[in-house]
């Protein structure tokens, strides 16, 4: 006795094959029933669909897994020359050259001008072209690092960090890490070195953040090293984009 097609749905459900069991009851539920000759082309379709279904099931669990605070497409950002992005600069970001080559970028400028919307755009894009992504704040980041020492998970942690094609790591050099977080941020950029790339947003210019590092200059000075030959830059000018509010005082109210 053949398979019957409840045995088949069955079959696929027990499979995981989603957009397969999708498609193929939607072809048993339709008016046209299937003859011996349409199988090849069925077989053909349900295949199609539980690629399709495969597909964006990956890239939901991309974007899931980058925690990007905002889905910013790439076509929200303004370039002109004089904001410091260049619309041919940020063509060539968008299309992830940076990404191949395994290139940092370090973008800086004043509060507001918009270095976290475009490391977030460059995430999207990221996540949209199938490269896994990790986005943090810094103090975020610094919260992860201690709980995964004090639950003995650290190890786990950089390893993690290493397979992200892209890491973003927003608001840092705000203030001078501690020695310990100096020696994690050490650990990620030599174990992500020819793997990934990173991207740092800070309202320091970058040859200040020697600075940052007095707790401990020798490892500090190595990790500017290794950050400043793989880096590329962006640094943008102008006045901030958020919106200014006006502040009532109780008398005015």
């Amino acid at each position: 006795m053949g398979t019957t097609t409840k045995q088949i749905l069955d079959h696929m459900e027990l499979l995981r094959l989603k957009g397969m069991h999708s498609k193929f009851s939607h072809i048993l539920n339709s008016k046209n029933p299937l003859s011996d000759e349409d199988i090849t082309s069925v077989l053909g379709d349900l295949l199609e669909a539980e690629i399709i279904a495969r597909d964006q099931r990956s890239q939901e669990l991309l974007f899931k897994n980058a925690k990007l605070k905002q889905h910013i497409h790439p076509s929200k950002i303004e370039c002109s020359p004089t904001y410091g992005l260049s619309k041919l600069k940020w063509q060539q970001l968008c299309e992830g050259h940076y990404l191949n080559d395994k290139t940092n970028l370090i973008i800086t400028g004043k509060v507001g001008v918009g270095k976290t919307y475009i490391a977030l755009s460059l995430g999207y894009q990221a996540c949209a072209t199938k490269h896994k992504t990790r986005f943090y704040n810094m103090n975020t980041l610094i919260e992860e690092i201690r709980s995964a020492r004090l639950q003995g998970i650290y190890a786990k942690l950089i390893n993690q960090l290493t397979k992200v094609a892209l890491l973003i790591i927003d608001d840092f050099a705000l203030v001078s890490p501690e020695e310990d977080i100096l020696v994690t941020l050490y650990d990620i950029m030599e174990a992500r070195n020819g793997i990934g790339s990173t991207i740092f947003t800070s309202v320091l210019p970058f040859d200040r953040w020697y600075n940052l590092f007095q707790v401990n200059l020798n490892l500090g000075e190595s990790f500017l090293d290794r950050l400043q030959g793989s880096s590329e830059y962006l640094v943008l000018a102008g006045a901030s984009k958020r919106k200014k509010l006006k502040i009532t005082k109780p008398d005015e109210e």
